[in-house]
């Protein structure tokens, strides 16, 4: 009897260590084995605005093509944060249409957190010289081509600049400082003019109808007091009748408290503005814009302004 019972818990033992490796085996593959989290970054060149990551490794691969869409970071910089297993590979879309590496090619590898600016992987974000453009002509997209004495620059139309949102574009150049630069829409439309050679930026840049400085352009900041029995109030601002921002009746302008608003216009110093709500406006019509520059209350108080030169007719 003794026998027998023995017999039975050695039975028992044998068949728990015969299913503890499978367990232990599946725990370890769902687990994926790695090092922790690790983030991937990838700079926008192409224009992409909504970049993929796919990746893959042992015992991790992303549930179906595209892959996870990554976080915009500002500045063309996005970013994917991932478990990290042992060889850890990924590969970038916009959305599955255009990618790299290409089709049926393996996944940039990745050992740890990494920059990616094309094909070329950096261990630390990369230093890059940025350029800023405004969109004074209303282009709507704006491309970036550069060069030097020592190296040709991206396939023309170049790479693409990213919207800040207030007419402002910005691009970073790597590995290619000083570098003469030309503006694009990607079409028929650029900055200097075909034939001509580019500007030379040695360093962090702003291009504002042409003029170029080393810090960004000073705007307008309005404010602008509703008066009664308006409705939400809009801007239209000019500097002549060939030079205006927005079509009429303007942009909506930023409720701030009290009965103030407020809008920042960035294509010029200085400007003519108009206030309107669909229905009222002022100055009146035909009157020219009361004249702005830096920062200016308009409404509240009684302001001495001149009405000399351009008028406006609305």
């Amino acid at each position: 009897m003794r026998g027998s019972r023995l017999s039975c818990v050695l039975c028992t033992l044998l068949s728990l260590f015969m299913v503890m490796p499978a367990s232990v085996a599946s725990a370890a593959t769902e687990g994926s084995g790695g090092s922790g989290e690790v983030t991937i970054h990838y700079y926008d060149s192409a224009g992409w605005a909504k970049p993929f990551a796919y990746m893959y490794g042992d015992g991790v691969r992303s549930a179906s093509w595209p892959g996870e869409r990554m976080t915009d970071d500002g500045d063309g910089w996005y970013s994917v944060t991932v478990d990290a297993p042992h060889g850890l590979r990924v590969l970038f879309s916009d959305n599955g249409k255009s990618q790299h590496p290409g089709a049926n090619q393996p996944g940039y590898e990745v050992n740890g957190e990494a920059w990616f600016v094309g094909s070329t992987r950096h261990d630390s974000m990369p230093e890059g010289m940025k350029v800023h453009f405004y969109d004074y002509a209303n282009w709507g997209k704006v491309r970036l081509y550069y060069y030097s004495e020592a190296a040709r620059g991206p396939t023309w139309p170049g790479e693409a600049m990213h919207a800040d949102g207030d007419g402002w574009y910005t691009a970073t150049i790597f590995g290619t400082q000083p570098a003469r630069v030309l503006f694009n829409d990607g079409g028929s439309r650029q900055t200097p003019a075909s034939g001509q050679e580019g500007h030379l930026v040695t360093a962090e840049a702003w291009c504002r109808n042409g003029v170029w400085t080393d810090t960004r352009p000073d705007g307008v900041l309005v404010m602008f007091h509703k008066p009664s029995g308006w409705g939400s109030p809009r801007i239209y601002y000019y500097t002549s009748d060939a030079d205006t921002g927005p079509a009429w009746p303007g942009n909506a302008m930023k409720h701030m408290a009290d009965g103030w608003y407020s809008y920042t216009i960035t294509k010029y110093a200085k400007a003519r503005v108009l206030f309107n709500d669909g229905g009222h406006q002022v100055p009146a019509k035909s009157a020219p814009g009361y004249e702005a520059s830096g920062g200016m209350p308009l409404g509240r108080r009684r302001l001495v302004l001149r009405r000399s030169g351009h008028r406006r007719r609305r």
